[in-house]
């Protein structure tokens, strides 16, 4: 069983992106690693040269397009996706990180369901962290699960902004298996800094004002706690070399939208389920 690993990553050190820590979760997972960073002005393309010097690691520097409906990152990754050739790919976006105890859940549900060709991907749990890296967001505006690992050969295609896969054009989700493993999003825990920064990029990319409002307060939402469990070990460092630099959240403040958020909730946590939940794969 060959398996092999994915990422894209433009303007890392402008947007203080872990992109470093990203990619190291994942190299025990594969036998091969393509790092796709679009042309930056910020020695991104120094940085990764010079920290993700593993064998396994291939770094491509291409001139992304300069897409204005988010389409952008879906055509980026799967350039990557085109470069390699494992039996399983091994996808990690630049905010995200695999905690170490899912590797052998994801090693393991790989190798078992190699032969099983219904099982065109397998599923991961998030972790959304948001202001700083011990708040996390839980509201059903954040997904609960995605595909990290797709099978080759399925025609499988990164679909629309990324977050997640289709097959057929796009027209199917793909069918994936849960498992244990757990992806910890940092797209909204980083210095407030690099998300002003990021407000601005994601303007460029979406054609649309971000979710964050600019200042260096993150607004409040209904759902997000104190994080009680353990971050990844390779984000120890990254983490106290930024301590004192993240980003507040603001007061809370309801209105209609954390409403609904708080109905949702109460609902789900009656019935058990989360009702009309968008996904990107059918659980097989």
């Amino acid at each position: 069983m060959k398996v092999s690993g994915v990422t894209i990553v433009r303007d890392a050190v402008r947007l203080d992106f872990p992109i470093v820590e990203a990619v190291q979760s994942v190299l025990p997972l594969v036998d091969e690693m393509v790092v796709n960073v679009g042309r930056s002005a910020d020695g991104t393309l120094q940085l990764l040269c010079e920290t993700l010097t593993h064998r396994k690691v291939q770094i491509v520097e291409r001139e992304w397009g300069d897409n204005r409906d988010g389409r952008v990152l879906a055509i980026e990754t799967q350039a990557a996706f085109d470069l390699v050739q494992g039996d399983w790919v091994v996808y990690v976006q630049a905010d995200e990180v695999l905690h170490e105890s899912g590797v052998p859940a994801l090693r393991s549900a790989m190798q078992e369901c190699l032969e099983d060709r219904k099982v065109e991907g397998l599923l991961v749990n998030f972790t959304h962290h948001y202001g700083t890296p011990e708040l996390i967001a839980t509201a059903r505006t954040w997904y609960r699960r995605e595909t990290r690992v797709i099978r080759s050969g399925i025609g499988a295609e990164s679909f629309e902004h990324a977050q997640g896969f289709r097959v057929e054009g796009g027209r199917r989700r793909i069918r994936a298996r849960k498992t244990d493993a757990v992806f910890h999003h940092y797209g909204w825990a980083r210095p407030a800094a690099a998300l002003l920064e990021k407000r601005i990029v994601d303007a460029q990319i979406y054609g649309r004002t971000s979710r964050f409002s600019g200042q260096t307060v993150l607004p409040w939402q209904y759902g997000v706690r104190p994080f009680s469990g353990t971050h990844p070990a390779g984000m120890e460092q990254w983490m106290r070399s930024r301590q004192g630099t993240f980003a507040k959240v603001g007061p809370r403040r309801w209105n209609l939208e954390q409403g609904r958020l708080f109905v949702s909730d109460i609902i789900e946590k009656t019935i058990g389920t989360r009702l009309w939940e968008y996904r990107n794969y059918v659980v097989t």
